[in-house]
């Protein structure tokens, strides 16, 4: 069964792993800031895709009804 891990857990453990590569804390934010901006860009293309399909969906349904106009004569409810 998988716990909660408190967030300083896990960064000794990532500074206790990059020490072990010869990384430097520099180096370890430079490769965890551009792992957010992937993961952020996969995100906005997935909510891109998400919302061309909604967008999609709407329009067949729009255009597979008929847009009637009633007029009504002047005087009447």
């Amino acid at each position: 069964m998988l716990r909660k891990r408190n967030p300083m857990e896990i960064v000794k453990e990532l500074a206790l792993a990059t020490d072990s590569f010869g990384l430097t804390e520099f180096d370890v934010h430079g490769m965890i800031r551009d792992a957010f901006r992937q993961v952020h860009e996969l995100h906005l293309k997935h909510l891109d895709k998400l919302w061309d399909a909604q967008f999609d969906r709407l329009r067949r349904e729009r255009s597979g009804k008929r847009c009637e106009i009633h007029v009504q004569e002047a005087g009447g409810d």
